[in-house]
């Protein structure tokens, strides 16, 4: 069989059916095909990865959130991370999308994912090897944990820098080893 390949907003997917179902080979790149690993990733263009891993399904309507025109590239996909728990915004209405995507942000959307899709979320590790632990949000720590414990999050500076932009390098690095480790 060929290799399958699928657009995800900024990020091109390809299943190489020579792999294994379960670690299919993830190939990050930007539309205009060249990686850019310094380029930013948007919250709309990981929720648009995630709806798109979820197989794009069907949605009605438009997202509640009223910094989202009501049509747009990311309209359908952040609807349904909506409508899943996936997304919550940042309250008062507002959801940033094109606001850079955090490692935070990236740990919380990917766990959310995970429990829609049915992956194991009870595993977590502490998080004491990481010189800036505390520095975490209360709301993305539960995620952080289990990020963790599925060997997510292995940086080498010893710091998690879970509140700095995440570039396209760090970004698909979190999504091959959600790939590898999660799925």
């Amino acid at each position: 069989r060929q290799p399958v390949a699928g657009k995800f907003g900024f990020f091109e997917f390809t299943l190489d059916h020579r792999q294994s179902r379960k670690h299919p080979t993830f190939q990050i790149a930007e539309i205009a095909e060249r990686f850019a690993p310094d380029g930013a990733v948007t919250r709309a263009m990981l929720v648009t990865t995630m709806y798109r891993l979820a197989g794009s399904p069907k949605v009605s309507g438009s997202p509640s959130f009223t910094d989202v025109p009501k049509s747009t590239w990311y309209s359908d996909a952040l609807k349904w991370a909506e409508d899943k728990g996936i997304a919550g915004g940042y309250g008062n209405g507002l959801f940033g999308p094109e606001d850079d995507i955090t490692p935070e942000q990236i740990w919380v959307f990917l766990y959310r994912f995970s429990k829609l899709m049915g992956y194991d979320i009870k595993s977590s590790s502490e998080l004491t090897a990481f010189s800036d632990a505390s520095m975490i949000d209360t709301w993305a720590i539960d995620a952080a944990k289990w990020a963790a414990s599925k060997s997510m999050i292995k940086p080498a500076d010893g710091k998690l820098n879970a509140a700095l932009a995440s570039n396209r390098s760090l970004s698909a690095m979190y999504l091959a080893r959600f790939d590898q480790n999660v799925k």
